[in-house]
């Protein structure tokens, strides 16, 4: 109170309904006021007028051209004008306007109620938050001077004009709520816009709400400590400009924003900051948050965003260009997401966070942040390239990270027929859905090669199509998009790494799940220290109407051949799978058009399916070190189908599907697929071309393999063109028939190891389910394994020893170990040419010894030798065949055990039942006869 008597023995009072007043500087430097021309006062510049009263035609008027601040205190005034400006400040004059009441009014019906002149000064200031009331039909407060807002209070609405225009507004510790035709804070000159510690809400029907829509000056926006909410409904910003240059700048805020038109609702300018902040913008044709779209400027934009709660969302109809963090038209985006969340979603032709359309360039940086990007539209990725524009570098260290593409585009990558340099993601948990075209995390559709993709110490699910189940995808799930745009090799990317991460790739139908898209190559894709599941298959899918042309699970995608003289898809590279646990399924065959052509399914690991490549010759390599695979090749479900290799795959010409295979201490499990038609030649690995020196297989190590292949005449165990077996190696193919060449290789180099092949397993009455061989020598060597419901097998045996192979039955819940061969010696002089025996015949169940219906059965007691059925029983013989090498070359022997073995068995087994000695003697008059 004391201040307030001080200021009013020092004040100058004014009413204004006795006239006009004009407040000007003598050349005393003294405050002139004038009232009704009458009557002029001169004050000091620190005294205070007060302005009081009421009229409807007197205005005031501030001309000092001094900027020395005068103080004035509006109280119970106010001024209604139809054809002025209620009040002017103007010609360099600074002036305190200070509201002290809630009376005062100051509105025009034609004219701005207040104005201030370009390089005046005005600081506006209410008193007990007493808020004016100010009307105009052009600008509540107009001109282009400098404006300070400090505990200012205002409400207007519908106001058919502009709201606040001026030069530089500052706005400190105010509410203030307007609702405008056109601009509501801002104007098409304003250069620079601070809010702090304020509550504003401002809507603008036709134009900028808080910013300006022409291009002129750049425009520096600054908002700390503050809640806005602000709303373009048609043709302009909500918080931003149209520029090349300029800054948004967000501290501490919380920030509610949306427009309709091609403006930016946040931005619109080179660089746009939101830290510590809560932000939510949508937009229905420009980008919510980011670049101007200046069609063809290219111009660079920098979106910062840290610390913060994001929300961005376009709802683009027709008329669609930007994305919803990042740029507009043209814009070329570089954005930095750290420590924060970020929820953006965009349609049609702009990425969820990236680039708008028709641009180049561009990065996306994500940081221990949660971010989740979808676009619902075309052409577009979910973070990366919009449509027709090409992107730089995705980063994406220590995030949480959901993206959905749009169609025909990457989830995490390009977008259509556009290239990304590289994707760069460590640390990082990871889901990716891709939308028919364009890979979940790589390519998109007709997109150009990739450099790299990097996928370091994270947890990825990567699924290829997984927005529209009616929709086969033909890209992979990590790696390339449909067919390239090269114009010669056609590749997804150069390298591929997936390193110590879990990562489950889902595709199906033309491409791979981990590499090539449709018609695509690969470079070279590394798996270290990883858990990799690779399952491409569109048993998911509803649409099964039309021909697919499977891609592989790692490897190649589906292809159809080109002309020699044309592109052709990349069969080179190299698939390199270290210390990792690896589950790979291949493409199946659903469908196709013509029954004309070879068509094949896809291998588990290596080439794609369908009518595949045209090259005679495959150069790619493939490397499992300390590792666990399980791979399948995918099936053929209709006629006239081939089914694919486990690991290889075939050419047009059935030629060799891969350069070298090596096996170095890893366990691998490989099955061929399957097919309706048990007529169509195939293998579990690989298809040799005669004299080409490809199709090398290499076990190292104490490397285990196993093969299985299905019921059918025509399939093939390893159908390569060179083995090489090191010592202590593990090799096992298990068949479905005996009516299979378990092994076709031209060159076989054995190091002290040794193949050996049973068949006709399943004659018995009671099947054999496990194989048990064992050296005579206890304890040098012995293994167990599993046959299942296999007819044939090949095991591997270390060479220099005798062994003992027996067959293990079960009935009625007891299991019996049955001896199947006796004193098998193997030595590094003997054979490598295959050699048939009879040598046992099944027995019936009316034969089978008492034994049988013991209640305890011990499978170390004596082994057991089969009885032999009646004479009039068809005999079906069991096979033995062995390879080891003699000094470099591959020289054949049968060894005949048969008589060895039964009198060894009949001579270490006696038998207390007479009828059974019966048997066993006419059993080897019998096969001595025989022979």
């Amino acid at each position: 109170m004391l201040f307030f008597f001080l200021g009013f023995f020092n004040a100058l009072n004014c009413d204004i309904s006795q006239g006009n007043v004009f407040i000007s500087t003598d050349t005393n430097n003294k405050v002139v006021v004038e009232c009704n021309s009458r009557t002029n006062q001169r004050i000091d510049f620190s005294e205070t007028i007060f302005l009081t009263g009421k009229s409807a035609k007197y205005t005031v008027k501030c001309s000092t051209h001094n900027n020395e601040k005068i103080k004035m205190i509006f109280k119970d005034f106010s001024v209604h004008s139809q054809n002025d400006i209620p009040l002017q400040v103007v010609n360099n004059t600074a002036v305190n306007l200070i509201f002290s009441s809630a009376d005062v009014e100051i509105t025009s019906t034609s004219k701005d109620s207040i104005f201030i002149e370009e390089n005046s000064i005005s600081y506006f200031e209410c008193e007990n938050g007493h808020a004016p009331h100010i009307k105009s039909p052009t600008s509540l407060i107009g001109g282009n001077g400098t404006l300070y807002f400090n505990n200012f209070f205002l409400t207007a609405s519908d106001i058919m004009g502009n709201g606040i225009i001026g030069k530089t507004i500052n706005i400190d510790s105010s509410n203030i709520e307007i609702s405008s035709t056109n601009t509501s804070i801002g104007g098409n000159f304003v250069t620079g816009i601070t809010i702090h510690n304020s509550n504003i809400k401002c809507e603008s029907s036709n134009s900028a709400s808080i910013g300006k829509t022409q291009e002129n000056d750049e425009l520096n926006i600054f908002i700390s400590n503050s809640t806005i909410i602000s709303h373009s409904k048609d043709d302009g910003p909500a918080i931003g400009q149209s520029s090349e240059n300029g800054t948004v700048k967000i501290l501490n805020s919380n920030i509610n924003a949306s427009s309709t038109g091609f403006f930016a609702t946040i931005g619109g300018c080179g660089i746009v900051n939101i830290d510590n902040s809560t932000v939510f913008s949508q937009s229905i044709r420009g980008t919510p948050i980011g670049g101007p779209g200046l069609e063809a400027r290219y111009i660079p934009v920098y979106i910062n965003i840290t610390n913060s709660k994001v929300d961005a969302h376009t709802d683009h109809k027709q008329t669609c260009r930007s994305a919803a963090i990042g740029g507009g038209k043209s814009d070329r985006a570089y954005i930095y997401i750290f420590q924060s969340t970020v929820n953006a979603t965009a349609n049609f032709y702009g990425a969820a966070i990236g680039n708008g359309v028709l641009t180049y360039d561009g990065n996306a940086t994500i940081i221990k942040s949660k971010v989740y990007a979808k676009n619902y539209g075309y052409e577009a990725a979910g973070i990366g390239g919009g449509s027709l524009g090409h992107f730089n570098t995705i980063f994406i260290d220590e995030s949480n990270v959901e993206a959905y593409a749009g169609m025909d585009s990457a989830g995490i990558g390009a977008s259509t027929a556009q290239k990304i340099k590289q994707i760069l993601i460590y640390n990082s948990t990871i889901k990716a859905v891709s939308w028919k075209s364009g890979a979940a995390i790589g390519g998109a559709k007709a997109s150009p090669t990739i450099q790299r993709i990097i996928i370091e110490n994270c947890k990825v699910e990567a699924i290829a199509s997984g927005i529209d189940l009616t929709i086969i995808p033909e890209a992979a799930a990590i790696g390339g998009g449909n067919q390239p745009a090269s114009s010669d090799i056609m590749k997804f990317a150069d390298e591929l790494l997936i390193k110590n991460s879990s990562v489950k790739a889902f595709g199906g139908g033309y491409a791979a799940a981990i590499g090539g898209g449709h018609h695509e190559g690969i470079g070279n894709i590394t798996f270290l220290d990883s858990s990799v599941e690779a399952i491409n298959t569109i048993e998911h899918f509803v649409n099964l109407s039309f021909s697919n042309n499977p891609g592989s699970a790692i490897g190649t995608g589906g292809s159809v051949p080109f002309p020699y003289d044309k592109r052709y898809s990349n069969m080179e590279g190299s698939i390199n799978v270290i210390n990792c646990i690896v589950k790979a399924v291949g493409g199946s065959l659903q469908n196709h058009k013509s029954s004309l052509a070879m068509w094949r399914a896809a291998s588990g690991i290596g080439l794609g399916g369908c009518n595949t490549h045209s090259h005679d010759n495959s150069g790619l390599k493939i490397t499992f070190i300390n590792s666990t695979v399980e791979v399948e090749g995918g099936n053929a479900s209709i006629p006239d189908v081939y089914p694919g290799a486990a690991i290889g795959g075939m050419t047009k010409d059935l030629n060799v599907a891969f350069h070298s295979l090596v096996i170095d201490n890893s366990t691998v499990n490989a099955r061929s697929g399957e097919s309706l038609v048990p007529n169509y030649k195939h293998a579990a690995l690989g298809f040799p071309s005669p004299d080409s020196g490809y199709g090398n297989i290499t076990l190292k190590n104490k490397a285990k393999l196993v093969i299985l292949t299905p019921y059918d005449k025509k399939s093939i165990g390893v159908s390569i063109n060179k083995l090489i077996l090191e010592d202590g190696v593990e090799m096992f193919i298990h068949s479905l028939t005996s009516d299979v060449s378990t092994l076709n290789i031209q060159q076989k180099l054995y190091n002290n190891v040794s193949c050996i092949v049973i068949k006709h397993l399943s004659s018995y009455e009671y099947p054999i389910h496990e194989i048990h061989i064992k050296s005579n020598k206890q304890g040098i060597w012995e293994k167990n394994f599993n046959i299942s419901s296999d007819d044939a097998i090949l095991f591997t045996v270390p060479n220099q020893n005798v062994y003992n192979i027996y067959g293990i039955v079960e009935k009625d819940g007891i299991k019996q170990e049955i001896l199947l061969f006796s004193e098998v010696k193997i030595s590094s002089e003997d054979i490598d040419n295959y050699v048939e025996f009879d040598l046992i015949q099944p027995f019936t169940t009316s034969e089978l010894p008492d034994y049988w219906s013991s209640t305890e059965s011990d499978s170390s007691d004596s082994p057991l030798t089969p009885i032999p059925t009646s004479s009039n029983k068809q005999k079906i013989p069991i096979l033995v065949i062995i390879f080891v090498p003699i000094a470099g070359l591959l020289v054949s022997f049968a060894l005949v055990v048969y008589c060895i073995f039964i009198k060894k068995s009949s001579n270490k087994q006696k038998l207390e039942d007479p009828a059974r000695d019966e048997a066993h003697e006419r059993e080897i008059e019998l096969i001595d006869h025989e022979a």
